[in-house]
């Protein structure tokens, strides 16, 4: 028989209380069950100095611009598209293996 571990791991966040001050947490995420559970580890005072040295990474790239395509049309108004399709008995409906309440 299998027996499931919980996958969990450790995430660490600079967070800014009401007052202003900045808090490194730790919290601890673990998915059971397919659910995710977080629970607080810890949480310390830290500088302002500190937390905008954590804050995220400036990116060193830009995306590319794109070029928008233009379509030509092919059908004009009022034409007449031919089906392939002579039989439409693919519409009908397949009956319930079991009773539905």
């Amino acid at each position: 028989m299998l027996s499931l571990r919980p996958q969990q791991k450790i995430v660490e966040k600079i967070l800014q209380t009401k007052t202003g001050a900045f808090v490194r947490a730790q919290f601890l995420l673990t998915e059971y069950q397919g659910r995710i559970h977080v629970k607080l580890i810890s949480a310390e005072a830290i500088s302002e100095q500190e937390a905008q040295a954590f804050s995220a990474p400036i990116p060193q790239a830009l995306p590319l611009p794109v070029s928008l395509t233009t379509f030509e049309r092919v059908l004009e108004h009022g034409e007449v598209i031919v089906s392939t399709f002579t039989d439409f008995s693919f519409f009908t409906s397949q009956p319930t293996r079991a009773p539905s309440f």
